[in-house]
């Protein structure tokens, strides 16, 4: 009965207490290991978590990278060390309600699970934005159909915070220190594909905090959309059953989309280089007109998403004829 939850930290001064003290508040019947690893702050998070570590030496694991190697290594350092026989993730700046642990645990001992998932409630600047009630209501999938679920990313999203994995010490699944975004879908496809049965809960397990630093105000600027076009060609190579190939060209049409709808965050200097990546992804993924207007119809809420996906068709057929000597 024990648990690690890993927490990779970089330049968290700010929210870091927060996030250790609802780990170290965790009402657990077991043994609870917190692995931190400071992936070459240069504020005061590395302090902190001293000062965290001498009171309470017996609980928390502490490593220093000397240089910043990003939040898959950090984790992948984290994982060889853990001890547990389940595993969970904690982000610097996000909170674990009191009971996640436990709860997850629970399940996942009940219902002989191999990964529990719980409900997520987000909030931005300590303005909560959704909150799931915990109605104690459980469902359980098989390998396949959590694959599927996770690439509908609908119900099931692919974050590996809020959730509760195996630890089955004779599989090594680690993160793609590759990839600087969307690592986190990436590493849920591969140790989906070796699980057994799934568990999603509505539990209440994990607090997403999000604020003007956080990963999705920077995609565009330090080209991270990149990587997540790359993390979601890379899961092809992990989906080989026939049964999973539908959902799999709904995934990539889906990030097409998500890319598209979230051109609002990017500077007006830095959209051009997204809508040619998103038109070259559209080409080599092999996303048919017909693909993206089904998919258009039955998940774009409004006219101005709709008109983003037509000027990016625009800008394909326009392209298309330039290259046949027909330019426009």
């Amino acid at each position: 009965m024990h648990v690690s939850i890993i927490m990779p930290v970089y330049n968290s001064e700010q929210y870091l207490k927060r996030a250790l003290s609802s780990a170290l508040q965790q009402k657990f019947k077991g043994e609870l290991e917190i692995i931190i690893v400071n992936d070459g702050s240069s504020d005061d998070s590395g302090s902190i978590c001293r000062e965290y570590l001498a009171e309470f030496y017996d609980r928390l694991v502490y490593l220093e990278h000397k240089q910043n190697m990003g939040v898959s290594a950090a984790r992948n350092t984290a994982m060889d060390l853990m001890r547990g026989d389940y595993f969970t993730f904690l982000d610097a700046d996000d909170i674990l309600p009191v009971n996640a642990i436990q709860e997850m645990y629970d399940l996942a001992e009940d219902k002989q699970c191999d990964i529990v998932l719980g409900s997520i409630a987000r909030v931005y600047e300590d303005i909560e934005l959704h909150k799931k009630t915990s109605k104690k209501h459980a469902i359980i999938l098989d390998s396949d159909e959590g694959l599927i679920e996770l690439m509908n990313h609908k119900s099931m999203r692919g974050h590996v915070w809020g959730k509760l994995f195996k630890n089955k010490k004779n599989q090594k699944i680690q993160f793609s220190s590759d990839l600087r975004y969307a690592e986190d879908l990436h590493f849920c496809v591969g140790i989906f594909a070796n699980s057994d049965l799934i568990c999603v809960s509505d539990s209440s397990c994990y607090i997403y905090c999000q604020h003007e630093q956080s990963t999705v105000h920077k995609k565009f600027e330090r080209f991270l959309y990149i990587d997540w076009t790359r993390s979601v060609e890379l899961i092809g190579e992990k989906i080989e059953k026939v049964k999973l190939q539908k959902p799999y060209y709904r995934l990539k049409i889906k990030t097409i989309h998500q890319l598209v709808r979230e051109l609002r965050f990017a500077k007006k200097n830095e959209s051009e280089h997204v809508i040619d990546h998103v038109n070259e992804k559209i080409r080599t993924w092999q996303i048919t007109l017909m693909g993206l207007i089904r998919y258009r119809s039955l998940s774009l809420a409004n006219l101005l998403k709709i008109g983003q996906i037509n000027y990016i068709l625009w800008r394909l057929s326009r392209k298309a004829l330039r290259n046949k000597g027909l330019g426009i």
